[in-house]
């Protein structure tokens, strides 16, 4: 009878290892809010928070890897999309490296919930996410 009860922790400790997983993100693909992804790539806002409508705000990232990146921010309200801005990272280019959040004919008060994910795109000119994160702005 002894037996029983340790066969049983290990098929309910292996069962687990098995859901674990799959949790695992896979390479190029955002995790929506953990600040990577599946590879090495990662982004973070280099300001602290509160976020406040209007506000500019810059982001350090790493790990990508496409040799020419971007930055792209959505912010939501009620899940209707209020504001997206994309621009190249590394300064390499006519635009610099700092996002508006808002006001945007869209947006003009409220808080909004945003993501932020660094990419590139593909030859396709798809979107291709690779690390993502999630912040709240105050409006």
């Amino acid at each position: 009878m002894r037996g029983k009860p340790l066969f049983i922790a290990l098929l309910v400790a292996a069962l687990l290892v098995t859901l674990a997983v799959p949790a695992v993100g896979k390479p190029g693909k955002g995790n929506g809010g953990g600040g990577s992804g599946g590879n090495d790539a990662q982004i973070a806002l280099e300001q602290p928070p509160p976020y406040v409508l209007g506000q500019e705000v810059t982001f350090a990232t790493s790990g990508s890897r496409s040799s020419s990146p971007w930055v792209r921010v959505m912010c939501y309200q009620a899940g209707t999309l209020v504001s997206q801005e994309t621009n190249p990272v590394g300064g390499n280019y006519f635009v610099d490296d700092i996002f508006q959040l808002g006001p945007t004919t869209s947006w003009t008060a409220g808080d909004a919930d945003c993501t932020a994910e660094l990419g590139f795109f593909a030859k396709n000119a798809r979107w291709r996410s690779e690390a993502s994160m999630t912040f709240h702005v105050e409006g």
